[in-house]
């Protein structure tokens, strides 16, 4: 199984286990969607024969779409990165970091499988993994002082590449990723959570944002499409989606800077209406 090319906030890895048995088997025909891609813990290990993966952030659709069309290309400048960080003293690591956050915030610095490489550099190299952007949309992380890194693993990369091959990539709107999702399909959400962290992009995630989905998880479920959703165990959450079954879940975040913030309660919706 082809784990995460990066580390991203929310990923669902530990929870695969409570997660791909509420997805289920996707009928023969039939697509995989997942509107907020992030790292992809889930879809990886579902390997859909056919999926729409979507990702408001442009860099991380992205680095997706170098993954399945330039793996290779993409492999050569992870590795010959990976070695010069590496064998470079603690102050050139450290300016080898900031010339790349400084490229990657340049117009199309992200784009391409340069940015696609730079976007995994940083993630590597960041404190603590975090991806952050400020309001105007510049990722401000600051170093994170690693003296050596991995960058890339071929194996796992064509892993990725061959699953990914399967899918279409967009970095669209959620309510737009699932215009063409049919009766049969399954939808998976892991939106920014509720009352979390969530300035992943300078634009957050606002309240009126998790209303719009739960309105489309309502119309989604109209049609009979598969949902399941994650989110933080709030009272906005739970009044979005009362009518419909939830779990509770324990769950560790392992990105936060304070040690107390990292356990807390999630919740997985399923549109099987509560009975």
């Amino acid at each position: 199984m082809t784990t995460p090319l990066i580390k991203w906030a929310g990923g669902k890895r530990q929870l695969l286990p409570q997660i791909m048995p509420l997805i289920g088997k996707i009928p023969e025909g039939s697509r995989y969607f997942e509107p907020f891609f992030g790292g992809g813990a889930v879809f990886f290990a579902l390997e859909p024969d056919s999926a729409h993966i979507n990702d408001f952030n442009p860099a991380l659709a992205n680095l997706y779409t170098a993954v399945r069309d330039d793996p290779l290309m993409l492999h050569a400048l992870l590795k010959s990165t990976e070695d010069l960080y590496n064998s470079s003293s603690s102050d050139e690591k450290k300016e080898m970091y900031r010339l790349s956050r400084e490229k990657f915030n340049e117009p199309n610095g992200r784009m391409g499988v340069e940015g696609a490489a730079r976007l995994i550099f940083l993630n590597k190299t960041c404190y603590n993994g975090l991806y952050r952007e400020n309001k105007q949309g510049s990722f401000n992380v600051p170093w994170g002082k690693k003296e050596y890194v991995s960058l890339v693993d071929m194996e796992n990369l064509l892993c990725a590449n061959r699953t990914l091959m399967r899918a279409t990539i967009t970095s669209f709107d959620f309510e737009r990723a699932c215009d063409s999702a049919e009766k049969g399909d399954v939808v998976f959400f892991d939106s920014p959570y509720d009352m979390t962290f969530d300035n992943y992009l300078g634009s957050g995630f606002s309240e009126h944002d998790h209303r719009r989905l739960a309105r489309l998880f309502g119309r989604l479920t109209d049609m009979e499409v598969r949902c399941v959703l994650t989110n933080s165990d709030t009272p906005l959450i739970r009044e979005l989606y009362e009518e419909y079954k939830m779990i509770e879940v324990p769950v560790k975040r392992m990105i936060n800077c304070d040690a107390k913030g990292r356990t807390g309660k999630e919740v997985i919706v399923t549109n099987e209406v509560r009975v």
